[in-house]
């Protein structure tokens, strides 16, 4: 039994370390969540809160198309896209039209069908990471946060 709840206080040990990292560090931008499945997207949006508080500015949106016009003339520091329904290609087009409309900053993917082989192909076309949409905790999304700081547009 110690095993079991060793390996409940090493994840618990993380998460905390994770979330107190995200708290001193701070955001010095906002956060920008797309994404078309409302519950994911809100899941997501509490996770960050969680993160950083409600001081942080994280502005949500359902559509990419809604975001096109103002990418470039007010970039978001950091860009999640929730995704629920996408497959590799559609995810691969998606961030193709982000760049395209001017976003150079990091993207974290957050899907359903984050399978190893895509998770691969996404992080080689320059996406920090990919979280699979089961795996949204503190813990999980302030591992790819702290991966995204360390993001240049170089690295794309």
């Amino acid at each position: 039994m110690s095993s079991i709840f060793g390996s409940t206080q090493s994840h618990l040990a993380r998460r905390i370390d994770v979330a107190s990292a995200c708290k001193k560090h701070g955001l010095e931008g906002e956060v920008l969540v797309v994404g078309d499945h409302a519950p994911a997207a809100e899941r997501l949006v509490a996770t960050l809160r969680v993160l950083f508080g409600y001081q942080a500015a994280i502005r949500r949106t359902r559509s990419q198309n809604d975001e096109i016009n103002t990418l470039a003339s007010r970039p978001p520091q950091l860009l999640f896209l929730a995704d629920q329904s996408s497959q590799y290609a559609d995810l691969a087009a998606a961030i193709s039209v982000l760049r395209v409309a001017g976003y150079i900053g990091p993207v974290i993917v957050v899907t359903k069908n984050a399978t190893r082989a895509q998770r691969v192909r996404l992080i080689a076309g320059g996406v920090v990471d990919v979280i699979h949409s089961d795996d949204v905790d503190s813990s999980r999304v302030g591992e790819a946060i702290e991966a995204a700081r360390k993001f240049s547009p170089a690295d794309r």
